[in-house]
């Protein structure tokens, strides 16, 4: 298995090796891409920045000292702030769950529909009946 295994990691490493060639010399001869070492493997360089209790590397204000913006943070504040208000303006004034709405107000529609044949043929059931009654009498 040992033997599997350190084969199966040559021909890996080959394998990088041949991607590695044929990126640098695509990316041309006067350009060098940056090696990586040993493929990852063996005691890595640890990197590791001190605390400065800086944040993003700026240095804290003096006492009563305002900070100036850079320049993209006014339209990228302002596309924020307009963004969410047109996504607000959207969502409250998006229409109801129109299928569901539709045959609801469609059922309403049949049903008056319904009672008003059903009253008007009651009416001339009605009607034929005393037509009836009084061609008897």
């Amino acid at each position: 298995a040992g033997a599997r295994e350190k084969g199966g990691e040559e021909r890996a490493m080959r394998w990088w090796g041949g991607v590695s060639r044929a990126l640098r010399a695509r990316a041309g001869a006067g350009k060098r891409l940056p090696r990586r070492g040993d493929g990852g493997h063996g005691p890595k360089e640890e990197v590791y920045n001190e605390p400065g209790g800086l944040l993003f590397g700026e240095e804290p204000l003096k006492p009563g000292e305002k900070r100036k913006w850079e320049d993209w943070e006014l339209p990228y504040y302002t596309f924020l702030v307009g963004g969410g208000i047109l996504y607000v303006i959207g969502l409250v004034s998006k229409p109801g769950p129109e299928i569901e709405q539709w045959a609801r107000e469609e059922v309403i529609i049949r049903h008056k529909k319904l009672a008003e044949e059903q009253k008007a043929e009651r009416e001339a059931k009605a009607a034929a009946a005393a037509l009836t009654l009084a061609e008897e009498n």
